[in-house]
């Protein structure tokens, strides 16, 4: 079976609700992958939006698609309800998974740690919130999430010294050992239409720099 028969096997399995199947299938994924897998399209969940980029970061090719399987979806969620709604202040975490290429499968996505610093217009992560302590060793960090209290799903900070592009571009720089992931995953939660269904903005910054929005789809 190869790479890319794979994960159609994995979001198969999501898709029919055999979640012991697609965890099996998991298992199965090679640690190091430096090919680009089969796009993969279908239907999507109503609370996941593309954002075309309006920055000149934009590349014109095929946006990368990004799986959020149930429980990381719903760790997102939970966390911007219950913190964002509530207090009006950024949350987020890290996201863990596997990175294709084409397609990144989000299965974790944590909370932003015990010492997290959260203010209504930025959050620092505590250390914590980028460690995942799953056995599985073909699952990595391939990215982060966090809310915009009263912002849009556009990075905040382009042309600016500081915000979500360059916090994005030192995590990369964090996974540059991982030489076998060529890009960076950022989620910008909002709440335009409440935060009971909070609405997830995808976007990718690669190795060049190139920032563009991704393709979100639920499992």
């Amino acid at each position: 079976m190869t790479r890319a028969e794979l994960l159609r096997a994995v979001v198969a399995a999501h898709e029919r609700g055999d979640r012991l199947a697609a965890e099996r299938l998991g298992e199965r994924w090679p640690r190091g992958y430096t090919g680009r897998g089969d796009r993969i399209v279908g239907g999507g969940d109503c609370r996941l939006r593309e954002r075309t980029c309006t920055t000149k970061l934009r590349r014109p090719r095929t946006p990368v698609e990004v799986l959020l399987e149930p429980k990381a979806l719903d760790a997102i969620d939970r966390s911007a309800c219950w913190e964002t709604g509530v207090d009006g202040l950024e949350t987020g975490g890290g996201l863990f998974g596997i990175n294709t290429g084409e397609q990144v499968l989000v299965t974790y996505a944590s909370g932003p740690g015990r010492q997290a610093k959260r203010r209504s217009d930025s959050i620092v992560f505590s250390t914590d919130a980028l460690r995942y302590y799953d056995t599985e060793p073909a699952v990595t960090l391939v990215g982060c999430w966090h809310s915009h209290p009263a912002g849009g799903g556009a990075p905040s900070d382009y042309g600016a010294s500081e915000g979500d592009i360059t916090s994005w571009r030192a995590g990369l720089s964090l996974m540059r050992g991982d030489s076998w992931q060529p890009h960076y995953l950022g989620l910008i939660v909002t709440g335009e239409h409440g935060w009971a269904k909070p609405t997830i903005h995808g976007w990718i910054l690669d190795r060049n720099d190139n920032l563009e929005a991704a393709t979100l789809r639920a499992l």
